[in-house]
């Protein structure tokens, strides 16, 4: 399920993928809850299921983000499994999907996690005094949810009634009117991923230590929430476009995972770094001294970022590729190229590859970690 590597690249620990167990832990949660995941005909957990995007809790355990296929909604939810890979519990009451974060707290470490209601009823964008029909009729909701370590949820933020109720109503109204819309009617923000500001945040931007960044893919945007209220601070729109992982590096700066947001001379997806205080962007990844091989890389959805601990560094991971690299923000110097090659001899379904017994594998994810030991 995962694998942690030491500097020199050599594996220090791997979490097995206790299929079994996890599917008896997802089934046992549903059966408890009025959660409904609609599975289409054919659906079997080992083959539909991925365990997609994850955190790490201080002792070792896993927050794991579990995405599914034949499945409706595809957000199955999120479980904390142990260093045996051994499922702790299984939430679905969220539909929690994509990549949050997990911070301590006064009574422990509480993750904030991206989250969905299904609703029903007629779907609407109500701007001021425009209102525009759906057509959908059981959009996504977007959520955050504050879940403890235990898995119990502490507290819930409806981001689009914020963001409804906040003086930049108006940018639902570019979902609507893009492409977005024809792909995704039910799907007006896509809230993929929720970072915590630092200590560092603050000055005359607004920003403030605790406060929130989230993505919204679909509005090629992204929101700071007051972490207190929960009220919409900012919303910032630039030069990125359909954006996975806004992550907050220090001040008024802001690094993503930008997909489609090619500038002329490099991507088409790109590292960039946003500077609110000057409203400078910066492409981290390509440029001009990338090698051939990498500039065209090319994730059109998912896509994941990971700071170091100390944020210096950033890890920048193309999902479809295969294919992740390391650079270090400073000078943006390329540290290291990381590719998903596995041994596939074993698997009687990759007859082809056995022939040279490796295959590339589909990357959902690299993260720093700050442990140790």
């Amino acid at each position: 399920m995962a694998v942690e590597y030491d500097e020199d690249g050599k594996v220090a620990h791997a979490y097995p993928f206790r299929v079994a167990q996890l599917e008896r832990a997802w089934t046992a949660a549903l059966a408890a809850s009025a959660t409904k995941v609609e599975r289409n005909p054919g659906f079997r957990f080992d083959k539909h299921v991925s365990p997609a995007f994850m955190r790490a809790y201080s002792n070792g355990d896993l927050l794991v983000t579990f995405l599914a296929s034949f499945t409706f909604p595809y957000s199955i939810g999120v479980a904390r499994v142990d260093r045996a890979g051994r499922p702790l519990w299984f939430r679905v009451a969220g539909y929690n999907h994509h990549v949050g974060q997990i911070a301590h707290a006064d009574d422990g470490e509480v993750a904030v996690w991206p989250a969905a209601v299904i609703g029903d009823g007629e779907p609407h964008v109500h701007a001021r005094l425009q209102r525009i029909e759906l057509p959908c009729g059981n959009p996504y909701v977007d959520m955050l949810d504050f879940v403890h370590a235990d898995g119990t949820l502490g507290r819930r933020v409806n981001v689009g009634a914020a963001l409804r109720a906040s003086a930049y109503a108006s940018a639902l109204l570019h979902s609507v009117a893009s492409e977005s819309l024809a792909r995704d009617a039910c799907d007006l923000m896509h809230l993929n991923s929720v970072h915590r500001l630092g200590d560092d945040a603050g000055g005359s931007w607004g920003l403030a230590a605790g406060d929130l960044v989230v993505s919204l893919r679909n509005l090629s945007a992204f929101a700071i929430l007051d972490g207190e209220s929960a009220k919409v601070k900012r919303v910032v729109r630039g030069g990125f476009a359909h954006q996975h992982m806004v992550l907050h590096v220090e001040a008024a700066r802001f690094v993503m995972f930008d997909n489609n947001g090619w500038n002329g001379e490099h991507g088409p997806s790109r590292v960039l770094l946003v500077d609110l205080a000057d409203g400078r962007e910066t492409t981290i990844f390509p440029h001009a001294a990338t090698p051939d091989h990498l500039d065209a890389l090319y994730s059109a959805t998912r896509g994941h970022i990971s700071l170091s601990p100390d944020r210096r560094r950033v890890i920048a991971t193309f999902y479809k590729e295969g294919v992740a690299v390391q650079i270090r923000l400073a000078d943006r110097e390329l540290e290291r190229v990381f590719h998903s090659l596995h041994d596939v001899a074993p698997l009687d379904q990759f007859a082809e590859q056995r022939q040279t017994r490796a295959a590339r594998f589909r990357l959902h994810g690299l993260e720093f970690l700050a442990r140790t030991d």
